[in-house]
């Protein structure tokens, strides 16, 4: 498992070995989104500091989103 969903996970209580439910995955889901929007945010202030068009920055958020997370 990547590290940085394991992080996630851990932060969620999934990893425990006790039984998970719903709100564990609702957390772990909202982990995921609040990671990616810091991504997308951090891009946005670089794109805005270096002058990049939309797809410039647009592209880069995704790559590093994928980094991240290790999907490729």
């Amino acid at each position: 498992m990547n590290e940085q969903i394991k992080e996630l996970a851990e932060q969620a209580r999934l990893l425990t070995g006790w039984p998970v439910g719903e709100i564990e995955y609702q957390k772990f889901a909202i982990l995921i989104i609040k990671k990616c929007r810091d991504i997308v945010s951090d891009t946005r202030d670089m794109a805005i500091e270096e002058e990049w068009n939309v797809d410039e920055a647009m592209s880069t958020a995704m790559y590093d989103i994928e980094e991240h997370f290790g999907v490729k």
